[in-house]
């Protein structure tokens, strides 16, 4: 099954979030089961590419007719990722009342809003009063010579537990759901120790309720390199105990777990193992990774659209791993990131018109 989610690379405030997201916002999600490419030989290209001179757009139609049917992709796995960061498009500061936002999420009704990326792990839930003050704040920054556990250096944001209300609500009232990205990195203090798990358990005591539309919790992004692959299980594992107390006489169905969201190449085959080796039961819903392609960037002006052989090559080496991994414990593969170019913010004709040759490639290779 191919899905996905992926949106607002952009910094130019919600207008340029509707932009990018009206050109392909998906990703794109593994089931269990063998991944065997098609016998076919990949050449790369040595000789100069021939510069294609520019004329009139042709309009093209293509039907799919109902025997070409594979498999069908999950509708909620099918939407768009909002950072949680403080940028203008970011998370928090969203305008839920714009017409042309709410219209365009409408159109992927049945699908995810998924609030997460990078700045989660700078990311402080307003859980109270004081949750937000400057010092707690500043738990999100470094100290010279401690342990660090973000894999990068960020801005803090505060989510308030008004604004997650208000996430839910606008998703629900235009028949979406909601993944959230929780800190995986809270006050911890070592890459063996657990995080302060306080915050989010009161987020979870108040996301119960009525009128929340939240699918999933994401836990963590990008910092394996930071926490003991024994120790993230746990975690998962501890964060699945505490959404069933939660949830334990909510109406709505149980939220699971989706994590480690890490680029294949930071869950090396020893780290993947433990992890999926020591998360226990049912705990883990989805294996989250993010597909980069910076190594097929393909220059402006350059003649080229889509580097097909490096990104076949990619995936072939990168994918299939991870299959294996979430088979032996029936999982699925969640591709909750996907940047098919260095600098994906541009919003260019050429990032739009490659990243629909992505989409349809990958649905063919992992169909395979």
């Amino acid at each position: 099954t191919v899905s996905v989610l992926y949106c607002c690379g952009g910094r130019g405030g919600t207008h340029q979030m509707l932009y990018n997201a009206l050109t392909v916002c998906i990703i794109a999600v593994v089931c269990p089961g063998d991944f065997v490419p098609p016998q076919v030989k990949i050449t790369k290209r040595t000789e100069a590419v021939p510069k294609v001179p520019r004329g009139d757009a042709v309009p093209v139609s293509v039907d799919v007719g109902s025997k070409m049917v594979n498999e069908l992709t999950e509708q909620r796995l099918i939407g768009v990722t909002v950072s949680m960061d403080t940028s203008d498009c970011g998370a928090v500061n969203i305008n839920f009342t714009n017409p042309d936002f709410k219209f365009l999420m409408s159109q992927l009704a049945g699908g995810t809003m998924r609030y997460s990326g990078i700045g989660t792990s700078y990311t402080v839930l307003g859980t109270d009063p004081t949750s937000c003050s400057p010092l707690n704040m500043s738990h999100t920054q470094p100290i010279p010579g401690q342990y660090y556990c973000p894999n990068n250096r960020s801005t803090p944001t505060c989510l308030e537990l008004s604004q997650w209300y208000e996430m839910n609500q606008f998703a629900g009232n235009v028949g979406m759901s909601v993944i959230l990205g929780l800190n995986g990195c809270w006050m911890r203090t070592a890459p063996n120790a657990t995080i302060d798990w306080d915050p989010i358990k009161i987020l979870l005591q108040n996301s119960a309720g009525p009128g929340m539309a939240t699918y999933a919790y994401e836990f963590g992004d990008q910092v394996t390199g930071q926490v003991d692959p024994k120790q993230y299980a746990a975690d998962v594992s501890a964060l699945h105990g505490l959404i069933q107390t939660a949830y334990s006489n909510a109406q709505q169905p149980l939220p699971g777990v989706v994590a480690p969201d890490q680029t294949p190449e930071g869950l090396p085959a020893g780290y993947l193992n433990a992890f999926m080796g020591n998360v226990s039961g049912q705990a883990l819903m989805g294996l989250s990774t993010h597909l980069y392609y910076d190594a097929c960037d393909v220059a402006e002006g350059g003649g080229q659209v889509y580097n097909l052989s490096c990104v076949e090559n990619l995936d072939y080496a990168r994918i299939p791993p991870l299959v294996e991994a979430g088979g032996r414990r029936n999982v699925s593969v969640y591709a909750s990131e996907v940047r098919l170019r260095e600098d994906a913010s541009r919003g260019s004709p050429l990032d739009m018109y490659g990243t629909m040759f992505w989409y349809a490639g990958v649905m063919g290779r992992l169909s395979a």
